[in-house]
């Protein structure tokens, strides 16, 4: 697989975790892929203070790795959690996924960036 930069969004995510983001399959069946999650931004789209998690979720697992945790973004603002680099991967089998709640509606746009296909 190619080495490319890429990005993924969800508008108005809510109460529910949503997958905004998972590890991409490498194009040889079973073959470890590596990404690179360059920024992760969220947007209170409410006219109210909103509260967001946003975590990572190892592939083959349920175990939550939390990046923010009860988090207030006031309303109309935004705030970007990740600002540098993290790696996640999908081992051949599972991949790993960043997933998003919002304590209040469906108030909250999230926007990727990453570089996929590093083996």
């Amino acid at each position: 697989m190619a080495e490319k930069l890429n990005r993924h969004y969800v508008n108005g995510i809510g109460t529910s975790a949503t997958t905004v983001f998972t590890a991409p399959a490498h194009s040889s069946s079973g073959t470890e892929n590596m990404s690179v999650v360059c920024g992760l931004i969220l947007c209170n789209t409410h006219t109210a203070d909103v509260t967001v998690d946003a975590f990572i979720v190892p592939g083959g697992t349920s175990t939550q790795i939390s990046v923010l945790n009860n988090v207030s973004i006031k309303a109309g603002n935004s705030l970007e959690a990740i600002q540098s680099r993290i790696f996640i991967k999908h081992d051949g089998t599972n991949a790993d996924v960043i997933q998003v709640k919002c304590d209040t509606g469906s108030h909250i746009d999230v926007f990727v960036s990453t570089l996929e296909g590093l083996n």
